[in-house]
């Protein structure tokens, strides 16, 4: 909250700085000179522009980026997410299936088993376990 209320405040305090120059500009060429004006209307429209950028430059774009990045960041979790499959070599279904073939597997193991296939480290595992290492260690979810 103390990091929103700095950048805030810089970039307000940019803004009046932009409107404080551009006054003095336009202030000064509004004044009757007795000296010939050596800037034309173009340079003026040219700094003019030149301000406003830095203005939507500072501040501005850097929130900008960084609603951007956020973004994008959002959008790349969103095509990891589409692009798991459900036939993953170590997916749930595929744990479940193997958990169903085990015998004599009470409903309390059985649970806890699911319990830890939520965790994609467990499903490797249990997948990668030959047929009695996976009993035993059915029979110590038991215990714990």
């Amino acid at each position: 909250m103390v990091s929103r209320s700095r950048c805030n405040i810089g970039y307000w305090i940019e803004i009046e700085r932009s409107i404080a120059e551009a006054e003095v500009v336009h202030h000064s060429s509004t004044q009757e000179s007795t000296t010939e004006n050596t800037v034309d209307d173009t340079e003026l429209q040219t700094a003019h522009a030149e301000s406003s950028k830095a203005v939507l430059n500072g501040p501005v774009a850097t929130h900008a980026e960084a609603s951007k990045a956020k973004s994008d960041a959002i959008l790349a979790e969103r095509e990891r997410f589409k692009s798991r499959s459900v036939n993953d070599t170590y997916s749930i279904t595929e744990c479940v299936s193997v958990l169903n073939e085990i015998e004599d597997v009470t409903d309390d193991i059985y649970m806890k088993a699911l319990e830890k296939f939520m965790d994609p480290g467990w499903r490797e595992a249990f997948l990668a376990m030959p047929n009695d290492r996976r009993k035993a260690w059915l029979v110590r979810l038991k215990e714990n």
